[in-house]
């Protein structure tokens, strides 16, 4: 029997601040095969999981101890790029300089342990970014990097607390938990 068979599945990420999703609706969203998340613009820290079997969202609480002593950082986005798959192609906005990601995502992942199954393979890395569009046809990608990159989207926003979301059987995603990082922001290094 499988000890991950829980129904919820679960993910932690950073919200997108409201202006900075604008800008991408503003680019993005008149493309074709773009489209809104239903949770919003955001950066996926850890997830989509499911949680050991006997285990409820509580359990996620043992990462707070990240959380409480990991400080605020910027985080700029910037460019366009692609996971290719034949027309199955996902269109993002990469992030530039994403140690600091990478360091957090790694501290969540000691932090919750074995308590949780990644959906997908770790062995795969961590590559932090803003998903687009996701299902996208091979002949469609070229036209949205050729569409006018004058306008191509480079941002840095703050970055002070990480979200929990959920998402139960045959029902959305939402966000059920907020949890802030410690106030000092560090800036992010120029690159």
């Amino acid at each position: 029997m499988d000890a991950y068979r829980t129904e919820t599945r679960y993910a932690l990420l950073i919200r997108l601040p409201r202006a900075v999703e604008v800008l991408i609706e503003d680019r993005f969203l008149h493309e074709i095969g773009t489209t809104r998340p239903t949770m919003g613009y955001h950066i996926t820290l850890l997830g989509p999981f499911r949680l050991r079997e006997g285990l409820d969202a509580a359990a996620l609480d043992r990462a707070a101890q990240v959380y409480q002593s990991w400080p605020a950082f910027e985080v700029r986005i910037a460019g366009l790029g692609t996971f290719e798959a034949p027309d199955r192609n996902t269109l993002f906005v990469p992030i530039l300089s994403p140690e600091r990601l990478v360091a957090l995502h790694g501290a969540l992942r000691a932090a919750l342990g074995d308590d949780i199954l990644l959906e997908r393979n770790p062995a795969e890395g961590y590559q932090p970014h803003v998903t687009l569009g996701i299902g996208l046809l091979d002949a469609d990608i070229p036209a949205l990097f050729r569409n006018d990159p004058a306008a191509a989207l480079d941002v840095t926003f703050a970055v002070q607390e990480v979200w929990l979301a959920a998402q139960p059987p045959n029902t959305p995603w939402r966000h059920v938990a907020r949890y802030p990082l410690q106030a000092v922001l560090e800036e992010t290094p120029s690159d």
